[in-house]
């Protein structure tokens, strides 16, 4: 029985950590960033929380957990933070996205 707890254990550290593989870079997520940098008057994050935030829900995508990937979406959004998915950008600027189609 003990085995099969450590194969739980590992089972549950490779969904807690998909993002430790170098797939998508240094900041765990395939986004880029767009626009003029971050506007503190729009948006109150830090870079590196909006990276992390970005991360965790990449995370949750990739195991089909959408409703925590939405909550994500509404955090970050509710901090300024916008998120175009099909273009694979993000800005903190109060800009909108300029669509390809």
């Amino acid at each position: 029985n003990g085995n099969n707890s450590n194969n739980n254990n590992n089972n549950n550290n490779n969904n807690n950590n998909i993002n430790n593989n170098n797939q998508f870079g240094r900041n765990g997520h395939d986004y880029i960033q767009i626009g003029n940098g971050i506007n503190s008057d729009i948006c109150e994050l830090s870079l590196d929380e909006i990276h992390a935030l970005l991360a965790k829900r990449l995370e949750y995508k990739l195991i089909r957990d959408f409703p925590k990937a939405d909550e994500i979406q509404s955090e970050l959004y509710g901090h300024g933070v916008r998120v175009h998915d099909k273009l694979k950008q993000w800005r903190g600027d109060g800009g909108i996205f300029a669509d390809v189609e």
